[in-house]
């Protein structure tokens, strides 16, 4: 049987509960930071809207929230 190489690009982490993800994103596995935040995304454009009524600052303190949590989150 051929063994299958897995690329880091090609990991799915859908599948995986959110405490293993923030153990491999402290890590540094960016993967399954991006999983957390892909997961998160529609919760944190809610509470940004609460906030702020503009698209374009809802993006900006989104992804300023993402920038923070990637630099502490390891």
């Amino acid at each position: 049987m051929k063994k299958v190489i897995m690329m880091p690009w090609c990991r799915d982490y859908s599948q995986l509960e959110e405490v293993q993800l923030v153990k491999k994103a402290m890590k540094q596995d960016d993967l399954a930071f991006l999983e957390l935040m892909k997961r998160y995304e529609g919760y944190f454009t809610q509470i940004a809207y609460r906030y702020v009524k503009n698209d374009q600052e809802v993006l900006d303190l989104i992804q300023e929230l993402a920038y923070k949590g990637l630099l502490t989150i390891g």
